[in-house]
């Protein structure tokens, strides 16, 4: 599915996650919008869709990382 993002970061345990993904799909927006010429900032929650899916300790890093080269081998062209 193209219409999605998948990230692989650490947050430490001081930092609500919630507060994490608000920043990250806010200044994502906002980047998109300069990217695109647009003269006004897009916002977050205009942008990107409110939900989001975690998964948090026990998950296998390593797992993931397979599942992403295989799902989305076109894209190790570009992004390695």
């Amino acid at each position: 599915m193209p219409d999605h993002v998948h990230l692989s970061i650490t947050i430490p345990p001081n930092y609500p996650m919630a507060s994490v993904i608000s920043f990250l799909k806010n200044k994502s927006a906002i980047a998109v919008a300069h990217m695109c010429g647009r003269k006004q900032n897009l916002i977050g929650r205009h942008f990107w869709d409110g939900g989001y899916a975690v998964s948090t300790v026990g998950f296998d890093l390593e797992q993931l990382h397979q599942y992403k080269r295989d799902e989305f081998p076109h894209l190790l062209q570009h992004f390695g």
